[in-house]
Protein backbone atom coordinates (compact mmCIF):
# COMPACT_ATOMS: atom_id res chain seq x y z
CA UNK A 1 0.00 0.00 0.00
CA UNK A 2 1.34 3.51 -1.25
CA UNK A 3 1.47 5.81 2.03
CA UNK A 4 2.40 9.29 1.58
CA UNK A 5 3.36 12.15 4.01
CA UNK A 6 2.56 15.41 4.58
CA UNK A 7 4.50 17.98 6.48
CA UNK A 8 2.03 20.44 9.01
CA UNK A 9 2.75 23.91 10.26
CA UNK A 10 4.62 22.17 13.41
CA UNK A 11 7.61 20.51 12.77
CA UNK A 12 7.41 17.96 15.06
CA UNK A 13 4.34 16.57 13.93
CA UNK A 14 3.86 14.35 10.29
CA UNK A 15 0.87 13.89 8.68
CA UNK A 16 0.55 9.66 7.21
CA UNK A 17 -1.86 9.60 4.24
CA UNK A 18 -3.33 5.86 3.70
CA UNK A 19 -5.48 4.53 1.22
CA UNK A 20 -7.65 3.12 3.44
CA UNK A 21 -9.66 4.26 6.57
CA UNK A 22 -7.89 5.32 9.68
CA UNK A 23 -10.76 6.31 11.78
CA UNK A 24 -14.50 5.11 12.35
CA UNK A 25 -15.16 6.93 15.33
CA UNK A 26 -13.69 10.17 14.90
CA UNK A 27 -10.83 12.25 15.50
CA UNK A 28 -8.83 10.81 18.67
CA UNK A 29 -5.44 10.98 20.27
CA UNK A 30 -3.10 8.64 22.20
CA UNK A 31 -0.32 9.70 24.08
CA UNK A 32 0.55 6.62 26.15
CA UNK A 33 0.35 3.12 24.89
CA UNK A 34 -1.75 2.08 27.78
CA UNK A 35 -4.70 3.64 26.26
CA UNK A 36 -5.55 1.84 23.65
CA UNK A 37 -5.29 -2.33 22.76
CA UNK A 38 -4.29 -1.76 18.92
CA UNK A 39 -1.02 -2.84 17.86
CA UNK A 40 -0.55 -0.56 15.69
CA UNK A 41 -0.72 2.38 18.05
CA UNK A 42 1.25 0.65 20.17
CA UNK A 43 3.67 -0.33 17.86
CA UNK A 44 4.29 3.91 17.03
CA UNK A 45 4.41 5.19 20.58
CA UNK A 46 7.36 2.47 21.39
CA UNK A 47 9.46 4.14 18.86
CA UNK A 48 11.81 5.98 20.63
CA UNK A 49 11.60 9.90 19.86
CA UNK A 50 7.60 9.38 18.96
CA UNK A 51 5.21 11.32 21.80
CA UNK A 52 1.86 11.00 20.73
CA UNK A 53 -0.66 9.86 18.17
CA UNK A 54 -3.69 11.83 16.16
CA UNK A 55 -6.29 9.70 13.80
CA UNK A 56 -8.64 11.22 11.91
CA UNK A 57 -10.89 9.55 9.40
CA UNK A 58 -8.47 9.04 6.74
CA UNK A 59 -4.76 10.21 8.06
CA UNK A 60 -2.71 9.91 11.23
CA UNK A 61 -0.72 12.30 12.70
CA UNK A 62 2.67 11.37 14.71
CA UNK A 63 4.08 13.92 16.75
CA UNK A 64 7.81 13.59 18.18
CA UNK A 65 10.48 15.22 20.33
CA UNK A 66 12.68 18.11 19.05
CA UNK A 67 15.50 15.63 19.37
CA UNK A 68 14.27 13.45 17.00
CA UNK A 69 14.58 13.63 13.11
CA UNK A 70 11.86 12.30 10.66
CA UNK A 71 14.31 10.81 8.25
CA UNK A 72 15.39 8.23 11.34
CA UNK A 73 11.38 7.58 12.07
CA UNK A 74 9.11 7.60 8.58
CA UNK A 75 10.48 4.48 7.33
CA UNK A 76 9.71 2.79 10.91
CA UNK A 77 6.09 4.35 10.95
CA UNK A 78 5.46 3.36 7.34
CA UNK A 79 6.30 -0.39 7.81
CA UNK A 80 4.37 -0.64 10.87
CA UNK A 81 1.05 0.97 8.98
CA UNK A 82 1.95 -1.34 5.56
CA UNK A 83 2.33 -4.17 8.40
CA UNK A 84 -1.22 -3.31 10.40
CA UNK A 85 -3.23 -2.80 6.59
CA UNK A 86 -1.85 -6.08 5.07
CA UNK A 87 -2.91 -7.97 7.87
CA UNK A 88 -6.67 -7.65 6.76
CA UNK A 89 -7.60 -5.11 9.00
CA UNK A 90 -9.68 -2.21 7.02
CA UNK A 91 -8.99 0.38 9.61
CA UNK A 92 -7.33 1.56 12.78
CA UNK A 93 -10.20 2.55 15.03
CA UNK A 94 -13.68 1.04 14.91
CA UNK A 95 -16.42 0.40 17.16
CA UNK A 96 -16.39 -3.64 16.23
CA UNK A 97 -15.75 -4.64 19.52
CA UNK A 98 -18.25 -2.40 21.18
CA UNK A 99 -20.96 -3.77 18.78
CA UNK A 100 -19.58 -7.47 19.31
CA UNK A 101 -19.90 -7.18 23.08
CA UNK A 102 -23.07 -5.85 22.53
CA UNK A 103 -24.73 -8.58 20.83
CA UNK A 104 -23.00 -11.04 22.60
CA UNK A 105 -24.43 -9.78 25.46
CA UNK A 106 -27.95 -9.53 23.59
CA UNK A 107 -27.74 -6.01 24.85
CA UNK A 108 -27.88 -4.33 21.20
CA UNK A 109 -29.64 -0.92 23.00
CA UNK A 110 -26.24 -0.44 24.54
CA UNK A 111 -24.92 0.77 21.08
CA UNK A 112 -27.12 3.36 21.05
CA UNK A 113 -27.21 4.15 24.94
CA UNK A 114 -25.73 7.79 24.99
CA UNK A 115 -23.30 6.92 27.55
CA UNK A 116 -21.13 4.52 25.35
CA UNK A 117 -22.38 5.35 22.30
CA UNK A 118 -19.18 6.99 21.21
CA UNK A 119 -15.67 5.81 22.67
CA UNK A 120 -14.90 9.27 24.80
CA UNK A 121 -18.33 9.01 26.44
CA UNK A 122 -17.59 4.77 27.33
CA UNK A 123 -14.38 6.51 28.63
CA UNK A 124 -15.99 8.60 31.25
CA UNK A 125 -18.97 5.97 31.80
CA UNK A 126 -16.36 3.23 31.75
CA UNK A 127 -17.50 2.01 35.71
CA UNK A 128 -20.89 2.14 34.18
CA UNK A 129 -19.59 0.09 31.42
CA UNK A 130 -18.47 -2.34 33.02
CA UNK A 131 -21.38 -2.74 35.22
CA UNK A 132 -23.55 -3.57 32.57
CA UNK A 133 -20.93 -6.37 31.67
CA UNK A 134 -20.65 -7.88 34.97
CA UNK A 135 -24.63 -7.71 35.47
CA UNK A 136 -24.68 -10.40 32.39
CA UNK A 137 -21.73 -12.24 32.97
CA UNK A 138 -22.95 -13.01 36.72
CA UNK A 139 -25.63 -15.35 35.69
CA UNK A 140 -23.51 -17.39 33.61
CA UNK A 141 -20.22 -19.59 34.13
CA UNK A 142 -17.25 -18.64 32.57
CA UNK A 143 -17.12 -21.22 30.01
CA UNK A 144 -20.48 -19.65 28.51
CA UNK A 145 -18.94 -16.48 28.81
CA UNK A 146 -16.36 -17.11 27.08
CA UNK A 147 -18.35 -18.79 24.32
CA UNK A 148 -20.66 -15.89 23.86
CA UNK A 149 -17.86 -13.86 23.10
CA UNK A 150 -15.86 -15.57 20.86
CA UNK A 151 -18.73 -16.61 19.03
CA UNK A 152 -19.17 -12.90 18.30
CA UNK A 153 -15.61 -12.12 17.42
CA UNK A 154 -15.17 -10.74 20.93
CA UNK A 155 -11.21 -11.67 21.43
CA UNK A 156 -11.17 -13.18 25.22
CA UNK A 157 -10.64 -15.78 27.17
CA UNK A 158 -11.07 -17.14 30.81
CA UNK A 159 -8.28 -15.59 33.28
CA UNK A 160 -7.05 -18.65 35.00
CA UNK A 161 -6.70 -19.12 38.89
CA UNK A 162 -3.10 -20.05 40.14
CA UNK A 163 -5.17 -23.19 41.89
CA UNK A 164 -6.39 -24.36 38.30
CA UNK A 165 -3.28 -23.11 36.46
CA UNK A 166 -1.07 -26.62 37.25
CA UNK A 167 -3.89 -28.56 35.81
CA UNK A 168 -4.20 -26.41 32.49
CA UNK A 169 -3.77 -29.10 29.42
CA UNK A 170 -1.59 -26.74 27.83
CA UNK A 171 0.57 -26.71 30.72
CA UNK A 172 0.45 -29.64 31.48
CA UNK A 173 1.38 -30.45 27.76
CA UNK A 174 4.59 -28.10 27.60
CA UNK A 175 5.56 -29.88 31.36
CA UNK A 176 6.01 -26.24 32.51
CA UNK A 177 5.65 -26.98 35.92
CA UNK A 178 7.85 -30.41 37.62
CA UNK A 179 7.24 -32.12 40.91
CA UNK A 180 9.56 -31.81 43.03
CA UNK A 181 9.98 -33.22 46.86
CA UNK A 182 11.41 -32.34 50.42
CA UNK A 183 10.78 -33.41 53.91
CA UNK A 184 7.33 -31.57 53.87
CA UNK A 185 6.31 -33.43 51.01
CA UNK A 186 5.26 -32.70 47.15
CA UNK A 187 5.10 -29.21 45.43
CA UNK A 188 5.39 -27.89 42.15
CA UNK A 189 7.69 -25.69 40.93
CA UNK A 190 8.30 -23.92 36.92
CA UNK A 191 10.59 -25.73 34.71
CA UNK A 192 12.42 -22.72 32.65
CA UNK A 193 10.14 -21.15 29.68
CA UNK A 194 12.54 -22.04 27.09
CA UNK A 195 13.23 -25.62 25.32
CA UNK A 196 15.76 -27.19 23.02
CA UNK A 197 15.66 -30.26 21.22
CA UNK A 198 17.84 -32.72 22.23
CA UNK A 199 18.50 -31.13 25.39
CA UNK A 200 16.60 -31.61 28.74
CA UNK A 201 16.06 -28.06 30.45
CA UNK A 202 13.85 -29.28 33.52
CA UNK A 203 14.70 -28.92 36.40
CA UNK A 204 15.89 -31.66 39.22
CA UNK A 205 13.41 -33.72 41.11
CA UNK A 206 14.77 -32.46 44.50
CA UNK A 207 16.47 -30.25 45.81
CA UNK A 208 19.11 -31.10 48.71
CA UNK A 209 18.46 -29.90 51.96
CA UNK A 210 20.86 -27.20 53.98
CA UNK A 211 23.73 -28.85 54.77
CA UNK A 212 22.88 -32.41 53.38
CA UNK A 213 26.27 -32.63 51.36
CA UNK A 214 28.13 -30.63 53.87
CA UNK A 215 30.38 -34.27 54.52
CA UNK A 216 30.68 -34.52 50.70
CA UNK A 217 32.39 -31.02 50.23
CA UNK A 218 34.34 -31.40 53.26
CA UNK A 219 36.26 -34.63 52.45
CA UNK A 220 35.55 -34.83 48.83
CA UNK A 221 36.99 -30.93 47.77
CA UNK A 222 38.38 -29.57 51.15
CA UNK A 223 40.65 -32.21 51.95
CA UNK A 224 39.87 -33.33 55.43
CA UNK A 225 39.29 -36.32 56.76
CA UNK A 226 36.41 -37.51 57.85
CA UNK A 227 37.15 -37.59 61.81
CA UNK A 228 37.99 -33.66 61.26
CA UNK A 229 34.87 -33.29 59.16
CA UNK A 230 32.50 -34.83 61.25
CA UNK A 231 34.11 -32.85 64.10
CA UNK A 232 33.77 -29.74 62.32
CA UNK A 233 29.78 -30.59 61.94
CA UNK A 234 29.48 -30.99 66.11
CA UNK A 235 31.05 -28.38 66.85
CA UNK A 236 28.96 -25.78 65.01
CA UNK A 237 31.56 -24.93 62.28
CA UNK A 238 29.70 -26.54 59.63
CA UNK A 239 26.51 -27.25 59.27
CA UNK A 240 25.31 -31.14 58.68
CA UNK A 241 21.55 -31.73 57.84
CA UNK A 242 18.88 -34.11 60.29
CA UNK A 243 16.61 -35.82 58.83
CA UNK A 244 13.61 -34.57 60.94
CA UNK A 245 11.45 -36.62 63.61
CA UNK A 246 8.89 -38.36 61.59
CA UNK A 247 6.79 -39.31 65.03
Amino acid sequence: MFIQTQQTPNPNSLKFLTEKKVSLVGPIEFKNKSETSVSLIKNILSINGVTGIFLSDDYLSVNKDANSEWEDLKHIIISYINDFYDQGNECIISEKNMRSVAQAMKREDLIEDPRFAQRLQRYKNMDAFVAEIESWSETLTAEQCEAAMNNAGVPCSIYTATKDLFDHPQITERGAFKQMQDHDGPFKIQNPPFQFAGSDTATADSVPELGEHTLEVLTQFLGYDAAKAQQLCSSGAAHQYTQPNQN
